[in-house]
């Protein structure tokens, strides 16, 4: 589902997961899916784009930052 354009938080909730934690346990992106967001990412900040609707909501920031993936 993630690799079909499905938000990790809208997962979380489908599998009533409490915390993002036990989620991310289980959630696998493809190569595919981590280029293309990652380009999609790039094309935004090199318009100076601002969309605060495709922000990361501040639980998982704090998780991928303790897992050291961002």
């Amino acid at each position: 589902m993630l690799n079909a354009g499905l938000r990790v938080e809208v997962l979380q909730q489908l599998l009533g997961h409490l915390n993002i934690d036990m989620t991310l346990r289980y959630a696998r992106i493809s190569n595919t899916t981590r280029e293309e967001a990652y380009f999609k990412a790039m094309t935004v900040i090199e318009k100076g784009d601002r969309h605060e609707h495709d922000r990361v909501n501040p639980e998982l920031q704090a998780v991928f930052e303790e897992k050291k993936l961002l």
